[in-house]
């Protein structure tokens, strides 16, 4: 059964042509959405400190889609409504070209099942994706998840930056879980026991990176997965000087 959350922002439609004020408002939205969701999960399931993680073998691609599948199925998706889910190619999904970033690598290719997918009713996709992992009593646990979101699906033009950002959920102990990739600085303690090992990890919010500090790592080609945060931290809005 799926499980309506109330959305507080309105989205605005899809449109065929790219708009950045449509692309800001539906990134606002998704980050809304995915917050709203997870409280959710937290109000079943307690704080997200005390949720277990995913144990990996490896760091390969199956582990991406069977552990942060089970992940999501566990703690988001029942508190999301949306039309699909499962290890869709973006070729299934609409998509004519691959996803880019804005120097013309490939990031995505059309027929990849990379990372499990979920499309909302609106239209917005996101992609689930791993992303820090820590070693707790000998084993390996993913520690936080990373969700690319196309806030107009298919429509171009599929380049990361412009029309596709990265956010992720980190069990932090201080503030929301969710923010945009890069928003803040994060620390982490390894908690040890007698023996020696580690048996939990502490995770926490360090300081919020200054919108200069976004500025110059979303202008840099190689960090465009920080252009969401930087335009978070211009109120929700395409900045004037934005790079791309």
């Amino acid at each position: 059964m799926v499980i309506g959350v109330i959305a507080v922002i309105a989205v605005p439609p899809i449109h065929n042509q790219y708009n950045r004020d449509i692309a800001a408002k539906r990134l606002l939205h998704t980050f809304s959405v995915l917050s709203q969701a997870f409280k959710k999960a937290e109000m079943e399931y307690g704080y997200p400190t005390t949720w277990t993680g995913s144990e990996i073998s490896s760091d390969g691609e199956e582990d991406t889609l069977e552990f942060v599948g089970a992940f999501s199925e566990k703690y988001l998706l029942p508190n999301l409504v949306y039309a699909k889910y499962g290890n869709y190619s973006i070729k299934e999904l609409g998509y004519n070209t691959p996803i880019k970033d804005p120097d013309g690598s490939v990031q995505l290719k059309l027929d990849s099942v990379k990372y499990p997918k979920i499309v909302l009713n609106n239209g917005i996709i996101l992609f689930l994706g791993r992303g820090v992992w820590r070693e707790i009593e000998g084993k390996k646990y993913w520690l936080t998840y990373s969700f690319s979101v196309d806030v107009n699906g298919p429509k171009a033009p599929n380049i990361r930056g412009k029309d596709v950002f990265v956010m992720q959920f980190s069990p932090v102990e201080n503030g929301n879980p969710v923010t945009m990739y890069a928003e803040y600085k994060y620390g982490w303690e390894d908690i040890r026991g007698a023996n020696g090992k580690v048996t939990s990890v502490r995770y926490y919010h360090e300081r919020p990176y200054t919108k200069s500090e976004l500025k110059t790592m979303c202008s840099d080609a190689s960090q465009v997965y920080t252009c969401g945060a930087y335009i978070k931290a211009n109120g929700w809005e395409f900045p004037k000087d934005y790079p791309w």
